[in-house]
Formats: structure tokens, C-alpha cells, sequence
């Protein structure tokens, strides 16, 4: 039950859009506004580091959007079972430096046959998932409509979270600090904290844009998952919200637990065939009773590994067990 997740989602009514063209217009108004100031004040040249400086500023506050005022919250943690239709590796290069790994899921027991009128699904038990949420068309936030992308009004859009935007919030925090510091120590001494400002920088944007350290990945929630494939059957639970920063579709964001529930691939024809214990996901009644059986287990071991000996006191240590741990307790029968 390993997951990682970086975001947070906020209510509908506390949403703010501060989206690609806050970053685009609010930074360049900011960074030439400040370099003009600055420049009448002091000149051209001593203009380049505060420019530099309100351009981060508002990066950071982008980064901080991303991470926790992107996400719109439709009703906290959802549980559902459907069949994988596809899935995406990280592509940080490709996606501004966001590195979770994807998949889309069409939940059971939504037709197997030809793509539908997306509003076809959303009758079918699990169907509300994908449905246009009322509290996000109420605060004037869309669904896509055009025909290349309504795939995502018919499955269920998930994220394994990868830490590609927290990394990058720590390198513009870093990048900060120096440009901060390069504004305030005196020559010659400014230019060393220049130096290591632009290696910094590369550092930052070549780890964060082709080569970053901690990608999304399914294994991260089930290290016994294996390869996911198209066709596999599974179990999925995590956060149900809305993603702003398109227009737009629900999602499972981020993944806390993905479990294959039966060996055979499901084919995109005929009916659906059972899971693992028997369960006929074609009918209502079977498929609440498979939804009720898998999530339970889920939600049982989540419990049990909360409150088991992972939080015991003699495994909270961070050097080695045997410099700064704790011994056990004592327990008198």
C-alpha cells in the first residue's frame, strides 16, 4: 500500500484557476514590469536578477497551484472495477514536466461493443464516476464535447503519481534562494553563487523534463502487480476529482490501490466475464456484491498495515534500528 501522492484537491467552491495562462501572462506582465522599474531605478543590468527573481516567484505559485489547488475534490476516496483500455508512461517532456504514469478504465458493466453516446454509461452502476459532475458545471468548468477526446466521458481517466512537479517546486525554491543571495552578496563574490546558480538550473530542468528520478509507477501502490495489460480486469481505488488544467473529465487521482482480479483478458465483445470469486459483473446485483468483496479487502489490509507493527515504536527510527530506535514495549498478561 505504497502509494505516493503530491497533490491535494480543493472544493469546488474554493477553486481558483491559476492555469498555463496565469503562468503565461501573470509572469511575463511581472517579470518585464519589474525589469522596467528596477532599470529606471538603477539601470539595465541591475534589473536582470529582480526580473529574474518576480519570474520564479510566479513559477513557484504555479507549482503550488499544481499541486494543490488543481484538482477540484468530487467526493473524497471512490472504489470501482472495470477493464484497462490502455495505459501511459510517464512523459514529463511531453506533459510540462509531469511524470504520472496513466491508465483508462471502462467500468463494468458499461458496453464491451462499439464506443457509445458517453451518456449511454453514465445510467450503469458505476456510471456516475465518469458523469459531468453538477458541482463542477456550476462553478463554469467544462467536459470536452469534440469526438478525439469523449473516450474520457466512457472510462475513468487514473494517475499513478509520479513526483515530477514537486521536484520541480524544490528546484525553483532552490533557484530562488541563489538568485536572492546572488542579488544581495557583493562582487566578486556574486559571481560564485552564479555559477552554481546556472548548474543548479540545468540540473533542475534536465531532471525534471528528461530524466526524473522518482516517475509514477504502478508498482509504487502493488509491488506483486506486474506489467498492466489491455484487457486486464481490476479493482481500482483512490481520489475521485476533476482535473482543471483541461476541459475536462473525472479521474482517479492519484492511485492508491490497483489489484488484477481475474487472469483472463476481457475482449471487447460479448459479455463481461466473472472476476476471480465468481462474481457476474454483468449483473447489478453481482457486480455491487464484487465492488463490496474487493474494496473491503483493500480497505481491511490499508487497516491492518496502519495499524500494525509498520507504526509500532521500536520500528520508528531514521539512522539504524540499532543507534536511534526504540525498544519494545513491554506487554503484561
Amino acid at each position: 500500500m505504497g502509494y505516493r501522492q503530491y497533490t491535494t484537491c480543493t472544493s469546488p467552491g474554493s477553486y481558483h484557476d491559476l492555469g498555463f495562462s496565469y503562468l503565461g501572462w501573470v509572469g511575463s506582465v511581472t517579470t518585464i514590469v519589474t525589469f522596467v522599474v528596477v532599470s529606471i531605478m538603477s539601470g539595465a543590468a541591475a534589473a536582470i536578477i529582480p526580473a529574474l527573481i518576480a519570474a520564479v516567484v510566479v513559477l513557484i505559485s504555479f507549482l503550488v497551484w499544481w499541486l494543490e489547488g488543481r484538482l477540484i475534490c468530487l467526493g473524497g476516496e471512490v472504489c470501482v472495477i472495470g477493464r484497462v483500455m490502455g495505459t501511459n508512461p510517464p512523459e514529463p517532456l511531453g506533459k510540462a514536466g509531469d511524470n504520472d504514469a496513466t491508465m483508462n478504465v471502462l467500468l463494468a458493466p458499461n458496453s464491451l461493443g462499439p464506443d457509445q453516446d458517453p451518456s449511454a454509461y453514465w445510467g450503469a452502476p458505476q456510471g456516475h464516476i465518469t458523469q459531468p459532475h453538477p458541482d463542477v458545471l456550476a462553478i463554469g468548468r467544462g467536459y470536452v464535447s469534440d469526438s478525439s477526446h469523449l473516450h474520457y466521458l466512457r472510462w475513468i481517466h487514473c494517475e499513478f503519481e509520479g513526483r515530477g512537479i514537486e521536484d520541480a517546486l524544490s528546484w525553483a525554491q532552490v533557484v530562488l534562494a541563489l538568485l536572492i543571495a546572488a542579488l544581495l552578496v557583493p562582487p566578486p563574490f556574486n559571481a560564485i553563487v552564479l555559477i552554481l546558480l546556472f548548474f543548479v538550473s540545468m540540473l533542475g530542468l534536465a531532471e525534471t523534463l528528461w530524466k526524473p528520478w522518482t516517475p509514477g509507477d504502478p508498482r509504487d501502490v502493488n509491488p506483486n502487480l506486474g506489467s498492466l495489460q489491455k484487457g486486464n480486469l481490476v479493482v481500482v481505488r483512490g481520489d475521485w476529482i476533476y482535473d482543471s488544467l483541461h476541459d475536462g473529465w473525472n479521474e482517479i487521482h492519484a492511485i492508491h490501490d490497483c489489484q488484477i482480479i481475474s487472469k483472463d483478458l476481457v475482449p471487447l465483445n460479448g459479455s463481461w466475464p466473472a472476476d476471480s470469486h465468481g462474481h457476474d459483473l454483468n449483473d447489478p446485483v453481482g457486480l455491487q456484491a464484487a465492488i463490496d468483496d474487493w474494496c473491503n479487502a483493500l480497505a481491511g489490509a490499508k487497516g491492518a498495515e496502519d495499524g500494525g507493527n509498520r507504526d509500532d515504536p521500536q520500528h520508528d527510527w531514521v539512522i539504524h534500528p540499532l543507534v536511534d530506535g526504540c525498544t519494545p514495549p513491554v506487554i503484561i498478561e
